[in-house]
């Protein structure tokens, strides 16, 4: 089966880490399975994609995949509440010393990505009467991860989250 885009996304984000030298967890993400023979998915609550650690330092990493300009704030989780509930859980964790927490977003058709500190990212959210960021507003609130294709794949460099 064909890996759609996002999860394509977040492994090359995960090849991306030097495990040597930076503790890397991926949380699993829901499962699909059958229940009175309907086909139903399993969504887990988990606070990020990735849980990185170099140093001391918790990065806590939410990734995001889209193609366009801009990204729907649908694509965080679907209903107001459950984006609201999600930025508000990994912005208490950030608030901790020596924790980090990041909304990564990757457009996919600007072959660009950048890094946003989740306090900008969630002020920006509140801030607004969107219901999307666009490339402007990210290049402003976030920083670039420089990126280099290899064939069929990105790597990321991800030091700059350390910093």
């Amino acid at each position: 089966m064909a890996m759609n885009a996002g999860k394509k996304f977040e492994n090359d984000f995960k090849n991306s880490i030097d495990t040597n030298e930076i503790f890397l967890h991926r949380f699993k993400d829901g499962t699909t399975g059958t229940v009175n023979g309907q086909m139903v998915r399993f969504k887990n609550k988990n606070l990020c994609d990735f849980l990185l650690f170099k140093d001391g330092l918790l990065v806590l990493v939410e990734l995001k995949s889209f193609l366009g300009k801009s990204m729907p704030f649908s694509n965080i989780k679907d209903t107001v509440d459950e984006q609201q509930t999600f930025l508000y859980n990994l912005r208490l964790e950030a608030k901790k010393n020596n924790v980090k927490a990041y909304m990564i977003l990757n457009f996919r058709d600007l072959s660009e990505t950048y890094a946003i500190d989740i306090h900008n990212f969630d002020e920006f959210y509140k801030m607004t009467n969107k219901k999307s960021i666009n490339i402007d507003e990210v290049r402003q609130l976030g920083k670039q991860l420089s990126q280099q294709k290899k064939r069929t794949s990105y790597r990321y460099e991800i030091d700059g989250l350390f910093s």
